[in-house]
């Protein structure tokens, strides 16, 4: 809720959420997992329910996606962060990460929004690791 929230809000939408009834909720929880995802089709059972209601492009829907966030804002705070994120390494980041391979996203980011994600995970992953295990 928290994410959809300050993803609606920052594009100016209000946006519902439907399904948070909490009884709906508790029932959802109580299927089993192949009723929520089966086959690789997520809200399954709900797209089952309503199948002889919706159109049949909705039921087969498969290309919707979230908010994205916007790509030059997130390459300004890694190039912003550049040297920290790529000079700072704490023991576990030696393992995981190159510092060409940050550098080179780091670089390569602005104006990619296919590239907005990595980064993103990698900021944060980053981040993550240097305040629970520095």
């Amino acid at each position: 809720l928290r994410f959809e929230d300050r993803n609606s809000m920052a594009h100016s939408i209000e946006a519902r959420v439907p399904f948070l009834d909490h009884r709906l909720v508790e029932y959802a929880f109580s299927l089993p997992d192949d009723f929520k995802i089966h086959k690789a089709i997520p809200k399954y059972v709900l797209k089952e329910a309503l199948r002889p209601v919706i159109p049949r492009c909705v039921y087969e829907r498969r290309d919707k996606i979230g908010f994205r966030p916007d790509a030059d804002a997130t390459a300004k705070i890694a190039s912003d962060s550049a040297d920290d994120l790529v000079t700072h390494r704490s023991p576990l980041e030696d393992q995981w990460f190159s510092s060409a391979g940050v550098r080179d996203l780091i670089q390569m980011a602005p104006g990619r929004a296919d590239l907005e994600a990595p980064l993103w995970r990698v900021m944060n992953l980053k981040w993550w690791l240097r305040s629970h295990w520095p």
